[in-house]
């Protein structure tokens, strides 16, 4: 009953709170054009709205997700990775030492063919040459 009571005081204050239509700040547009000028207007300022948007909310939500991920990584998982390399790079660097009298070799005889195969297309005239490109 006391509900009631109160839905029956305010209906009379709901009524006389509501504007005629066509004033207040928004206005509905009568004809094409008037709504084509509301459109531009909404489209003119939107890449403005996205911007602000942008900068001052997206932004410092995905600068601060990167700091956590970043801080997370280093605290649990960075640590254990950075010694896995350290350990990876101390036997990838014994292997270099015993290979590297061999690598040195090999990379002798590649020098020397190559010479060898520069040599030879010297000796080869231009126009030679230059069918040789349109045989390969």
């Amino acid at each position: 009953m006391k509900y009631f009571l109160f839905v029956l005081l305010f209906i009379p204050l709901i009524t006389f709170a509501q504007q005629e239509e066509g004033t207040g700040p928004f206005v509905q547009p009568q004809t094409l054009d008037e709504a084509k000028g509301v459109g531009e207007k909404i489209l003119g300022g939107l890449p403005e709205a996205m911007g602000t948007i942008w900068k001052n909310e997206v932004a410092p939500i995905w600068a601060y997700m990167f700091s956590w991920a970043q801080d997370t990584w280093n605290r649990a998982v960075g640590w254990r990775v950075e010694e896995l390399i350290e350990r990876t790079k101390a036997i990838l660097a014994g292997e270099i030492e015993k290979k590297s009298p061999i690598i040195q070799q090999e990379f002798e005889k590649k020098k020397q063919e190559t010479i060898q195969e520069i040599q030879g297309k010297e000796s080869q005239d231009l126009l030679q040459r230059f069918l040789d490109l349109f045989k390969k």
